[in-house]
């Protein structure tokens, strides 16, 4: 069941002991919190001002300035924020008026009950979420918007200018040149709807605090570290899945301001996927690129394509989040260079276990000095597995970095050897094993084995031929096709028993691992 937000309430009245009544009720029943409290309408916009309330409850009849006034103003002025009337029995005609304005409903002072004051509160919460609905409707429809008239400008060879003004005006850009954020998120592809849905949480909380739109998504995992840039406009929409681009605002067009926003940005939402989704088959790697400034529909497609490049760099450079500025040049193989690299590598021939020696300490800064294109060293890296005897099976061509792929070339050269696996990786396997209905992550299993958390999970990759998530994902899954054919417990209860709270991930992973269902190992039926 989703989490019920809490309602921040201002009280206003101009009676003290009527206030003093009021704050003895349960609000904390109603999901509500107080922030404040005014004797009159004008005290009570001074506060509407300072803490945006998304309620505000007030008498009719008061001095200086009265509820139906006070009620004109707050829905010109704060108009997310709604009204409920503190009435007494003979304000019925004010009542009346302000219901018409758009007051929620009233109460009457003097005979108001808890389950009266949680019911209009709860009226007031559903209109505030259907509002809130409808603002999330119309900003997915503008984002789509954006994103088709964006695949538009880079098909269009002339440049589009008609489509390319009505696009910067939906994305609010009232000038030019303008910067832009391209984000990419790697995930595994059964992971990347639940991911996409983390990021967009984020994104939408970063867009509604930097437009000061009060029913923002809430969440602090999203806006830690992005509260001193939340001013000015900024608009995102996906380009595919996994693939965004970000507008900041305004004030973050200098290069050191817009990196330091992605970073922090890169950051949010690495915090939030690491809280959120713990029960995640794969590993999540998020980085962004930020463009050089734009003008022109020509240099929009130019830029854009240009980020894609910083890929590459994301290969040799898998710990940096963010790229910009010039990008150096990579090169593709040539007999030439192949022969090069052969011949550099006849120093290291000695053995296997000198070449694993070398693969251990100075491979991987040597070829990234050469700043091969990844597939390029891909295919390089397989011809020389095959000419040490090790059969590729697949993880050469996966590798999504360059320290995943010498950790995979390790792994196989020496799963010739068969080697018992180093204590702290036994030790480490034996926790998993022990924790798999708990959330299980790689920093808090390495703080037990006393190693890094970059060392541990290395070390899975070179000895046990799998990443740490792999070898804990496949363990989930083992220890719940066991609970499906010899336990009494239902499909959702073997899912959380497991470490896996999402239902329905947990099927579509599951499908994915054994090729069958659950409620079919669950029936007994055959492979």
């Amino acid at each position: 069941m989703r989490e019920k937000t809490i309602l921040k309430v201002l009280i206003v009245d101009d009676e003290l002991p009527i206030r003093q009544r009021l704050l003895m009720y349960d609000w904390a029943a109603c999901g509500v919190e107080i922030v404040g409290e005014a004797e009159n309408g004008e005290v009570a916009l001074d506060l509407c001002s300072k803490w945006l309330p998304d309620i505000v409850m007030t008498d009719i009849v008061m001095p200086v300035m009265n509820g139906l006034e006070l009620l004109r103003v707050v829905s010109e002025t704060f108009p997310d924020t709604k009204m409920i009337l503190l009435t007494s029995h003979t304000d019925f005609e004010y009542v009346h008026q302000a219901l018409k304005l758009g007051a929620v409903d009233y109460l009457v002072k003097m005979s108001l009950s808890q389950q009266e004051l949680e019911q209009t509160v709860g009226k007031a919460r559903a209109r505030l979420e259907h509002e809130q609905s409808l603002r999330v409707h119309q900003q997915e429809l503008v984002r789509k918007r954006l994103s088709r008239q964006f695949t538009q400008l880079l098909a269009s060879a002339d440049g589009n200018a008609g489509v390319y003004a009505e696009w910067l005006e939906m994305l609010k850009l009232t000038q030019v040149p303008f910067r832009f954020i391209r984000l990419f998120v790697m995930a595994e592809r059964e992971d990347q709807l639940a991911v996409d849905e983390q990021v967009s949480f984020v994104l939408n909380t970063m867009e509604a605090d930097t437009t000061g739109d009060p029913l923002s998504v809430r969440g602090a995992s999203a806006r830690d570290g992005l509260q001193s840039h939340a001013h000015g406009n900024m608009s995102w929409f996906p380009v595919h899945l996994g693939d965004y681009f970000i507008v900041a605002p305004m004030h973050m067009g200098q290069d050191d301001g817009l990196a330091a926003f992605a970073m922090q940005l890169v950051g949010a939402i690495q915090s939030t996927i690491s809280e959120r989704l713990t029960f995640l088959s794969g590993d999540i790697r998020v980085f962004s690129a930020v463009s050089d400034p734009v003008s022109t529909p020509e240099q929009l497609r130019d830029r854009f394509r240009e980020t894609f490049y910083w890929l590459h760099d994301f290969f040799y450079q898998p710990k940096q989040t963010v790229f910009s500025g010039s990008l150096a040049p990579m090169q593709g193989m040539t007999s030439a260079l192949q022969a090069r690299l052969k011949a550099h590598l006849l120093r290291f021939s000695a053995g296997e276990n000198v070449f694993v020696d070398y693969l251990r300490s100075g491979f991987a800064e040597w070829i990234a000095s050469v700043r091969l294109y990844p597939n390029e060293l891909k295919v390089f890296a397989a011809q020389l597995l095959s000419e040490w005897g090790a059969a590729d099976d697949g993880k050469i061509e996966a590798s999504v970095s360059l320290p995943e792929l010498v950790s995979n070339m390790i792994y196989l050269l020496e799963a010739s050897l068969k080697g018992q696996a180093r204590p702290e990786v036994r030790k480490a396997k034996q926790i998993i094993d022990e924790r798999l209905g708990e959330s299980v992550t790689l920093a808090m299993v390495a703080e037990e084995v006393e190693l890094s958390a970059d060392y541990l999970g290395k070390l899975f990759q070179e000895q046990l031929g799998e990443s740490f998530k792999d070898y804990l994902t496949r363990r989930r899954i083992e220890r719940a096709a066991w609970l499906l054919r010899n336990s009494t417990m239902k499909v959702y209860a073997v899912a959380e028993a497991v470490g896996f709270p999402n239902y329905r991930y947990f099927s579509t992973l599951f499908r994915k691992v054994t090729g069958m269902s659950p409620t079919d190992v669950k029936r007994g039926e055959p492979e």
